[in-house]
């Protein structure tokens, strides 16, 4: 199910419209309100950089790694998600997603998303195959997560299931490779 309304997990109107320059210029995003955290599905081809009184994030194409990904801010008001094109175009992006637990997730590759949990997060535990093809960071009620496969590695084979323990209970997933993804996932309640 896809979240279409105003009230889903993010205040879109809290963040400015971003704008790109030409293609190796650094373009900026602005928030009303402070920026918690950024996380970026290319981390190497974006270099983002979070100004001190955290309301401005610049972002500098690496022309040599640049590919499309995302980008998703934590604010006061929610999560705020851009879509970056490899030229360094910027669009907002509102595909939002209701995940149950024992739900299948799809990650796409250099793109990051995130599970917004109805309680604070206190565990994260993975199965090998995710921990060797998965990061993960915490912040509160999010996890966001990045698939990194292994170019030229060996296949990993094996369960890819993904368990979170938060204070309102435990939720499982099975996590999927694919490029239909959400860049954001509302867990529902319930165990």
């Amino acid at each position: 199910m896809i979240i279409r309304s105003a009230a889903a997990v993010i205040a879109v109107t809290s963040m400015a419209a971003a704008h790109a320059g030409a293609p190796d210029q650094p373009f900026r995003v602005q928030s009303d309100t402070p920026i918690g955290e950024v996380f970026i599905g290319n981390s190497i081809g974006w270099l983002v950089s979070v100004h001190d009184d955290r309301r401005v994030v610049t972002v500098m194409r690496n022309a040599r790694y640049a590919t499309a990904t995302n980008m998703i801010f934590v604010t006061p008001g929610g999560l705020a998600t851009y879509d970056i094109a490899r030229d360094g175009r910027v669009e907002l992006d509102t595909d939002r997603r209701i995940m149950p637990n024992n739900g299948t997730l799809e990650l796409a590759p250099v793109r990051v998303s995130v599970l917004e949990f109805p309680g604070e997060v206190k565990r994260v535990e993975w199965t090998r195959p995710l921990a060797l093809q998965v990061q993960a960071v915490i912040d509160h009620h999010y996890v966001a997560l990045k698939y990194a496969p292994m170019i030229g590695g060996p296949t990993i084979s094996g369960p890819r299931r993904l368990t979170v323990t938060t204070d309102s209970g435990t939720y499982s997933f099975n996590l999927v490779a694919g490029t239909d993804g959400a860049p954001v996932y509302r867990v529902s309640e319930g165990n």
